[in-house]
């Protein structure tokens, strides 16, 4: 990267770089203890297929099914190749070494703080001014979520070929001759940016920005015939990414809320308003923000959006504070197209989202200071002194934030103490409680015995449903969600009438979801009800005839109640579907000893011992 280290040596001081980083790794050594969380991390991560096979051997063919395949309705392969190459020489067990992944998301952001510096040098500002700049986006509180969430490796890794393709491409346009050199780096960072990330398509539009920074003709034909191949990559990136998002059904607000056109464009405004405020002072961070259900408010913000912003720029142009606008625009840019004018997901902002378009406002900071100083050289101690206790806040905002992700007990335990109001949280909570507490989840950290984490569970989803109930709201998938989560856990507490009474209201809700009769069923039959769960054992043959554990389970149910040659009918038609499975064969040579059909059970016994099982040898005579 000769762009950067001709930078840097042109500068002669290494002090500024030096103490850039060491501030911006101290403030970020707490992650190096994080844990992962369940939230976006088992599906990246360690419940990847694409990354099973690393566990054993580098494999190219798995390289390339990282590249012809998306997660979680995102395409952003780069990546999932990161986690690749560190299960395969670190950690092949992840869960049982989070450090790696934790330390090279920090490391990319300390490489993306460097090329923020170097880029504000390139674009003129003087050393103070582009190091106060890179200290504010390196320890800002609002990086947290980019840097301490293993998932959002998409952010640090993007963003560290986004900025290089950046201060390439400031090479290029300055570049007076083997500007086909500096192009040709400008696109291969883009590229790799492009693979990390989707909000790497605003590229071309930070470009133009640096073009009109850089007095070029950025209308004209020419400079403009630049960025086309940056323009096709960007709509290829996004046109892929919409498809994923669409095929995965991310493109709706979680079905809670409907807005019209001019409704989505009021949030938006919101949106973009909340993402300055919280440049300023990052006030009630957490990690999801749901969506507004009175909007009334955010058309007053869409009103001063228009006025201020407008005013703001002619201001600015009549004063010739080119600056200030070439700083706005990096930021609209970078933020226009994350404003969930068109909603996707279940939140209307995220601080991650900020992570490169804040760089545009890190930059108006960083000439603001240079403005200021000359303008008030007397003012120096004071513009210092207040400076570093801006800077001293924000770190201890930082470090306090990112205890937040120290596993997901403290994760979703901080976002409902942030936003007491919000349903999704206590869901978020309950369902982790809950697996945690049928072992389905790694429990590290977290200071809980089953019993009380199923509690914690029916403890947040009883809050769940009183803030989002089916009568408030009428949105059926979450309803479902929390009456099932409360009968699981009910279930788990042998409270079953409550687990019977819940199972059934999501059954009522969503009569086609397979779970609630499979949880009804295995309740019914802990409390004997063999009938009963019989009917729900077939309910979810209807839903999957190829279901062999229900098969099974109908076996038993009839078994208990001595319908035994309709068990044997079904623990066939089980074997069929599964011929490599023990039990099955043991299971119908109890019954077929019911039934004195002793030469059909010693053979099942038999090829179930074949299979694994420990048979006694009576079975075998």
């Amino acid at each position: 990267m000769p762009s950067i280290l001709d930078t840097l040596k042109k500068e002669n001081n290494w002090l500024f770089p030096v103490l850039l980083l060491l501030i911006t790794i101290a403030t970020f050594a707490p992650c190096f203890s994080l844990g992962f969380v369940y939230w976006d991390d088992p599906g990246y991560i360690f419940e990847n297929q694409s990354l099973a096979v690393f566990k054993d051997h580098w494999s190219w063919q798995g390289i390339w099914h990282i590249f012809t395949t998306d997660v979680g309705a995102n395409y952003n392969p780069l990546p999932i190749v990161t986690f690749a190459i560190e299960k395969y020489f670190f950690a092949p067990n992840p869960l049982a070494a989070p450090f790696i992944y934790h330390f090279d998301n920090v490391l990319l952001h300390l490489g993306c703080t460097l090329c923020v510096y170097v880029l504000f040098l390139k674009l003129g500002v003087n050393k103070t001014g582009a190091f106060i700049g890179a200290l504010l986006f390196g320890i800002h509180p609002m990086r947290v979520e980019s840097v301490a969430w293993v998932t959002e490796r998409k952010d640090v890794l993007y963003g560290f070929f986004y900025l290089l393709s950046l201060v390439y491409y400031v090479k290029f346009a300055e570049a007076t001759s083997g500007k086909g050199k500096w192009f040709v780096y400008t696109l291969l960072f883009a590229l790799l940016a492009y693979f990390s990330k989707v909000q790497a398509v605003s590229l071309p539009l930070s470009m133009i920005s640096i073009d009109f920074y850089l007095k070029r003709k950025w209308y004209s034909p020419k400079v403009l015939a630049e960025k086309l191949p940056f323009f096709v990559f960007s709509l290829a990136c996004g046109i892929a990414n919409l498809y994923f998002l669409n095929r995965g059904k991310v493109l709706t607000p979680h079905n809670v809320v409907q807005y019209n056109l001019l409704d989505q464009i009021a949030v938006g405004s919101y949106s973009y308003f909340i993402y300055l405020l919280k440049f300023i002072y990052p006030y009630k961070m957490a990690n999801t923000y749901p969506y507004l259900l009175k909007i009334r408010a955010t058309y007053i913000t869409l009103a001063l959006s228009v006025i201020l912003t407008v005013g703001g720029l002619l201001w600015a142009k009549r004063k010739e504070y080119d600056y200030l606008i070439f700083g706005w625009l990096f930021f609209f840019f970078n933020i226009v197209f994350l404003l969930q004018v068109i909603p996707a997901g279940i939140a209307f902002i995220s601080d991650r989202f900020t992570y490169i378009a804040y760089v545009g406002l890190f930059f108006i900071v960083a000439k603001t200071y240079e403005y200021t100083v000359k303008r008030f050289a007397d003012a120096k101690p004071a513009i210092y002194a207040g400076l570093t206790i801006y800077v001293i806040f924000f770190i201890i905002l930082t470090t306090n934030q990112i205890k937040v992700w120290q596993n997901t007990v403290t994760l979703w335990s901080h976002a409902i103490k942030v936003q007491p109001d919000n349903y999704f949280n206590y869901v978020s909570l309950g369902d982790f409680t809950m697996k945690a507490a049928l072992g389905e989840y790694d429990t590290t950290g977290i200071k809980m015995k089953p019993d009380e984490l199923a509690k914690t569970t029916v403890k947040n989803l009883i809050i769940a449903s009183d803030i989002d109930s089916f009568n408030q709201r009428p949105v059926k998938s979450i309803s479902f969600g929390i009456f099932e989560g409360l009968g699981t856990a009910y279930g788990y507490l042998k409270i079953y009438d409550k687990a019977i009474e819940n199972l059934s209201r999501a059954i009522a809700v969503e009569p086609n979801e397979k779970e609630g009769y499979l949880n009804r069923a295995l309740t019914y039959y802990n409390t004997k009800n063999y009938d009963l769960a019989l009917a729900d054992y077939r309910q979810c043959i209807k839903f999957n005839p190829k279901n062999d554990g229900a098969y099974y389970r109908c076996a038993l149910c009839e078994g208990h109640t001595g319908l035994y040659r309709a068990a044997i009918s079904d623990m066939t038609v089980a074997i069929q579907l599964d011929t490599a499975e023990g039990n099955y064969y043991f299971t119908r040579a109890k019954l077929y000893k019911l039934l004195s059909v002793t030469d059909s059970a010693r053979m099942d016994a038999m090829k179930a011992k074949e299979l694994g099982l420990n048979i006694d040898s009576s079975w075998l005579q």
